[in-house]
């Protein structure tokens, strides 16, 4: 008997079609998230060769009360394991950091190019405040960290600006105490440190000061933005140099409305000890 039944084993041009689809919707969702995967991995990259600089830079300054041996040929013999260059040079990629030290030594700053296009940075003060920062759009050179803004990682809002007090103006019975400008308890308040900040970027900004007080007592200045009244009454905190945000008394953190150009912050003596010795303008987000 003959069977003209066949099988001839082929596929439909619907099914094919199905299959296509599916694997497109697959590459779709599938290309995307390696890409960010890969990116994030590329960022945890950079930040991390950031914090072990930190370290080594952290440590070098415990051994001699400053950072000034923190740069590329300390840092080399403290930590081996990464490249280093002087800033302005700039990072190349995650393994290699570019470094800039204050001429004072009681800052340290560092950046790391991610191979995403994204520069992550840091600034260590000499209070043992860090600052944490990112940025796509600048050059990754370590001394970016002084003064750029960008989005935060490890905590906290960058700073935008940084100003140290060999940079300040200094007015009245204000005294250089060995780190910052105080009035002596043996002298009548009077005067004020000033720092002039130019903002590239508008928006609303909190200012911190790097302040020391010896007692509750004598912990405040009276502190203002451009000579506008409304100045706050900024209690300080005391114990010694750290930074702060400048608060008023009974009405919460400051916040003060810039445009981009040249401002000006004030630091009126108000109480006798109290000292500043730098001060910040952080972008709030």
């Amino acid at each position: 008997m003959q069977n003209n039944a066949h099988n001839d084993g082929g596929f439909t041009l619907l099914e094919v079609m199905v299959v296509v689809l599916v694997i497109g919707i697959l590459l779709a969702v599938g290309i995307p998230t390696y890409l960010g995967a890969q990116s994030r991995a590329q960022d945890r990259s950079a930040q991390a060769s950031v914090r072990t600089g930190i370290v080594s830079a952290s440590a070098i300054f415990t051994d001699s009360v400053s950072f000034a041996d923190a740069g590329p040929v300390g840092l080399a013999e403290a930590e081996p394991g990464f490249t280093y260059v002087d800033a302005p040079s700039v990072s190349t990629d995650e393994q290699q950091l570019s470094v800039a030290v204050s001429a004072d030594g009681t800052t340290w700053g560092a950046a790391a190019m991610s191979e995403s296009g994204t520069c992550f940075y840091a600034r260590v003060d000499a209070d043992g405040g860090t600052t944490f920062g990112s940025s796509d759009t600048v050059s990754c050179a370590g001394d970016q960290s002084f003064t750029v803004t960008g989005t935060s990682f490890g905590g906290g809002q960058p700073s935008v600006l940084y100003v140290s007090v060999a940079d300040a103006e200094v007015t009245g019975n204000f005294q250089f105490d060995g780190t910052g400008y105080a009035v002596p308890n043996s002298m009548a308040c009077s005067g004020h440190v000033a720092f002039t900040f130019t903002v590239t970027e508008s928006g609303t900004y909190r200012i911190y000061g790097t302040r020391s007080a010896a007692n509750g007592g004598d912990d405040s200045f009276w502190v203002s933005v451009d000579g506008i009244s409304g100045r706050s009454l900024w209690d300080t905190g005391w114990g010694s140099y750290a930074a702060r945000v400048v608060s008023h008394r009974g009405g919460g953190v400051t916040e003060v409305n810039l445009a981009a150009g040249d401002h000006r912050v004030v630091f009126a003596c108000r109480e006798n000890g109290t000292g500043i010795s730098a001060a910040e303008l952080r972008l709030q987000s």
